[in-house]
């Protein structure tokens, strides 16, 4: 394997990474949170006239990865240091399935190796090129951890000839993250005052998504744009379907999964449940549905992130101040701190704590991070 980076690649490893849920199968980086934060319910969504249009693209999405190649390697001779091979080997990746091309880890983080929809890829092998700064698991043999800050290549070869490469970036953890948060978006009122407070202070953040109206996938764009985490929160946000059965909320999740891949290029699996996994809701609908889906989202491919603070703006807060209050009092040092907010149409009273968070964070030594594939997991308690 060889060692050697070149600045170019070093620099496109590190802007183009995919974050947070999107690019990669089932991750979990380090161990999940446990915190017993009260439910947060969100408005529902309204009709959606573009649903059939979307229904009739999703066989298509199903096989925009192709399938792997077999016989003759068809990156053989690119060379990962030079940025045109690189990006004909991210092409290729991308055919076979596998979405990990790039990823940003930070020490201790893990993260596993697999292919999303390719229907003919063999046993694969993965080898690292620095162990010291990725290692390859012994006991898990497509999961990959992050061990001390740099650069290294994982290089992935199947039995049946499919060939393919991840770069991986890893970081210093640092002690005390704050990782800001934002449901329901996008929406063509609050989304671009939040990207625009977040741009102004280079801040990075994860957006749970609904289903963007086709007028509005420029504000999803520009979230990806600009660096941020593009992550699921589901098709739709109604709760009398959404939780009526496993099958209907796999099918809430995966139809948004097709199409931020469709439309923007993004296989995210990154995903929060609406409500909460902690939510009673769903128990009306179906009585245990929250047991069993906190199990199988995993089984499907998907990491799933709670709160440990909740910024009150869907319920509790009443104005900017009351927001800033309740982030702040619930931030604490020495953990990664995962603050729920929400950019539906006009929550003023986020819009205008957003900037007095972000300056208390900074001065009270918070390093402000988007979610990554490797991000780990942050769970609320089960109440159904």
């Amino acid at each position: 394997m060889k060692k050697r980076f070149l600045a170019t690649v070093l620099a496109l490893a590190l802007t183009g990474s995919l974050l947070a849920g999107c690019g990669d199968d089932k991750q979990g980086g380090g161990d999940t949170q446990q915190t017993t934060e009260t439910t947060a319910d969100s408005p529902q969504d309204e009709a959606d006239p573009d649903a059939q249009a979307d229904d009739a693209q999703d066989s298509q999405a199903d096989e925009d990865g192709g399938k792997a190649s077999s016989g003759e390697d068809p990156i053989a001779g690119l060379d990962y240091n030079n940025a045109d091979d690189w990006e004909k080997i991210k092409k290729q990746a991308k055919k076979g399935g596998f979405m990990l091309s790039e990823i940003t880890m930070l020490t201790g983080e893990y993260v596993d190796l697999k292919y999303q929809f390719a229907k003919k890829v063999g046993d694969t092998t993965w080898e690292s090129s620095d162990p010291s700064i990725v290692k390859v698991s012994k006991h898990h043999d497509t999961r990959i951890k992050a061990k001390s800050p740099g650069t290294a290549v994982i290089e992935g070869r199947s039995d049946d000839g499919f060939h393919t490469y991840c770069m991986v970036t890893v970081e210093q953890k640092p002690k005390s993250t704050i990782y800001l948060t934002f449901d329901d978006g996008p929406s063509r009122y609050s989304t671009p005052k939040v990207l625009d407070i977040l741009k102004k202070n280079d801040v990075k953040a994860t957006f749970f998504e609904l289903k963007p109206a086709k007028a509005d996938r420029d504000l999803t764009q520009r979230v990806i744009d600009e660096g941020h985490t593009l992550a699921i929160h589901g098709y739709k946000h109604k709760y009398d379907q959404i939780y009526r059965s496993d099958e209907t909320y796999h099918k809430n999740l995966t139809k948004l999964q097709k199409l931020f891949y469709k439309k923007f290029g993004q296989w995210c699996t990154q995903t929060r449940f609406p409500g909460g996994s902690s939510n009673t809701v769903s128990r009306h609908y179906s009585q245990g549905i929250m047991t069993r889906l906190s199990k199988k989202v995993h089984e499907w491919g998907f990491l799933y992130q709670d709160w440990n603070v909740s910024s009150g703006d869907a319920g509790g807060a009443n104005n900017a101040d009351q927001v800033y209050k309740m982030v702040t009092s619930g931030i604490q040092k020495g953990r990664s701190n995962v603050i729920l907010m929400h950019d539906f149409s006009g929550n003023d009273k986020t819009i205008n704590a957003l900037q007095r968070i972000i300056d208390w964070g900074k001065r009270k030594g918070f390093v402000f991070r988007a979610m990554t594939a490797a991000t780990g997991e942050v769970h609320h308690g089960i109440n159904n």
